[in-house]
């Protein structure tokens, strides 16, 4: 039994410190897009279809990793 809450706590540690990694990064993500519209670089729309783009990629990645997974 002991062996099993230590693993389990293990695991809960590991969840928290993805989320704490996730949000920290998109945090990130959003700083940066918009520095780059403070700064004059880019337009709000260069920015925001950056973002679009970047969100399609990610969850096309997602899907295909996930399909790879389930094949193995």
């Amino acid at each position: 039994m002991t062996k099993h809450y230590i693993i389990e706590g293990r695991f809960i540690k590991l969840i928290i410190s993805e989320m704490v990694l996730i949000v920290g990064l998109s945090i990130l993500i959003i700083l940066i897009g918009f520095s780059r519209v403070y700064l004059g670089f880019h337009y709000v729309s260069d920015v925001c279809a950056g973002f679009v783009i970047s969100i399609f990629y990610l969850v096309l990645f997602v899907k295909v990793i996930n399909k790879f997974k389930k094949n193995n």
